[in-house]
């Protein structure tokens, strides 16, 4: 990224360089690149990318979702370029434990 007045600006233009930001890890031997955007406890989105024929290309997408009292965590793979549902999670944060408590996975 770059600055201009004070604001950033990201030069790229191709994911996952356009959404880099200081949450993004990488790892060196895998080749993957994981980009978390947090939208609060029940919004958000995590995308790995990884490195294939030179290019980056997604082969991971989780989102979390709010439904009822709980969020969902739905888990989509890819298939020529599409994504495709591979799961979904129901859990709601158990404040006592200070964690996720997972109520029931479903596999598609």
């Amino acid at each position: 990224p770059t600055y201009k007045n004070g604001y950033m600006y990201n030069l790229a233009t191709t994911s996952p360089f356009s959404i880099l930001d200081q949450k993004a890890t990488f790892n060196k031997e895998k080749r993957t690149i994981d980009v978390f955007l947090t939208g609060g406890a029940c919004g958000s989105t995590n995308e790995k990318f990884q490195l294939i024929d030179g290019k980056y290309v997604s082969i991971e997408f989780t989102e979390w979702i709010p439904i009822e009292n709980a969020c969902a965590e739905t888990v989509y793979g890819m298939r020529e370029g599409k994504r495709v549902l591979k799961s979904i999670t129901d859990s709601y944060w158990d404040f006592e434990k200070s964690e996720y408590a997972e109520l029931v996975t479903k596999y598609y």
